[in-house]
């Protein structure tokens, strides 16, 4: 077998009956990451049966330390006609959906070891905020998954503050902590609050919420909209550490596949919505986030066209920009909105495009390569080949 499939880190690719389809790249066309499942039927010959919550990893024969695909096994149903174990895995990353993105589970974690610049209890505001890199690093830890951030010197936006041009870069975003926990609520007030309401504890996003929005609406930000590259693929090590996932910045280069490992190409289009969009941005000051009272947070409403497609901004969601140039881990409060904070134009750009921009797809059966810019990358291990998906703006 051409790929090496491994149970809690043991070679089992020889009772391997079948394996359908595995995702080395998948996420939506709005740049959100996918939880990918597969299927694995494991002959009964294996000689330690395996169970629920086990790891399953898959790599190529190629390079067998940097498996292409890390899951756990969610279910096992035993076939007796086929005597073999009947196996359905989830991505690893599910359990980054297991997790709230509560005070208890997170602020132990973003304050122990921080630098002022990763987390400030009490910043020139006076209030506590948290650099949006190290509370994806700690979401990642609290879940025991190595990763490989972003480099934190990605440009993101030149400001203009007291008349000097200042260049923010990812290092500079930061999220108000008690505005983090009272993410996706229609009011402001402090996490307290929250944690007694049964209703409003439903609406906590988990930290697979918050990844998948910095996927989906951070990067480059310069100039118009049209300028922009928001956006970051998912996927395993290559090189270095193995098994670590690593953040791959959007590109706009295309695949190129030769045709004499192109086995098949299909071409198609997916035509876009002209009626425009429309989003909301709903937040309030800093302040109110850190009192028990509940307040009613203001409508910052936006549209483009007609408005016709609505696109939904997650409330209480600001990033900030750090005011670096003063000390690290300054912020800036929100009374200036929309200056001086990641433009939510920028955040929401590959939701606006997924509802109304024109695509061209491109979808080849190829060899296993597994293409950094592709939409999906789906190894077919018994056949050796991939099935890829390519959507070009």
């Amino acid at each position: 077998m051409p790929f090496i499939v491994k149970i809690n880190n043991v070679d089992r690719s020889d009772y391997v009956i079948d394996c359908g389809l595995v995702p080395a790249l998948e996420r939506n066309r709005d740049w959100t990451p996918i939880l990918s499942e597969i299927d694995i039927t494991i002959s009964a010959k294996v000689p330690v049966p395996p169970s629920k919550g086990q790891k399953i990893t898959i790599a190529s024969s190629a390079n067998p330390l940097y498996p292409f695909y890390i899951g756990l096994i969610s279910e096992r149903k035993y076939d007796y006609q086929l005597s073999a174990y009947r196996l359905q895995v989830v991505s690893i990353l599910s359990k980054l959906a297991k997790k709230k993105t509560s005070y208890y589970n997170l602020h132990n974690e973003i304050a122990m070891g921080a630098t002022l610049r990763q987390y400030n209890p009490s910043d020139n505001t006076g209030y506590p905020a948290v650099q949006l890199l190290w509370l994806l690093d700690r979401m990642f830890f609290d879940v025991d998954i190595l990763v490989n951030l972003p480099n934190e010197n990605i440009i993101i936006q030149t400001i203009t503050f007291g008349g000097v041009e200042r260049l923010m870069q990812l290092k500079h975003l930061r999220i108000d902590e008690n505005m983090l926990y009272a993410v996706n609520q229609n009011v402001a007030t402090f996490h307290t609050t929250i944690e007694a309401d049964g209703e409003k504890r439903l609406l906590v996003p988990s930290y697979w919420d918050i990844i998948q929005s910095f996927c989906s609406g951070i990067g480059t930000a310069e100039g118009f909209a049209s300028d922009y590259i928001i956006g970051f693929h998912l996927r395993w090590s290559t090189s270095g550490a193995p098994e670590t996932l690593t953040f791959v910045q959007k590109s706009s280069t295309p695949i190129l596949i030769n045709d004499d490992i192109a086995y098949n190409k299909e071409i198609s289009n997916i035509v876009g919505d002209e009626n425009g969009v429309s989003y909301n941005v709903m937040f309030t000051e800093r302040s109110y986030y850190a009192l028990t009272t509940e307040r009613i947070i203001s409508d910052h409403e936006e549209f483009e066209g007609d408005g016709g497609n609505p696109v939904d901004y997650p409330m209480n969601f600001m990033i900030l920009y750090e005011k670096y140039w003063e000390a690290e881990g300054y912020s800036f409060l929100l009374h200036d909105y929309p200056l001086y904070v990641f433009p939510p134009r920028a955040f929401l750009d590959n939701k606006i495009k997924a509802a109304t921009q024109d695509y061209d797809v491109n979808k080849w059966r190829s060899d296993t390569t597994i293409h950094g810019t592709a939409k999906e990358v789906l190894i077919d291990v018994d056949n050796y080949e991939a099935e890829i998906t390519e959507e070009l703006e």
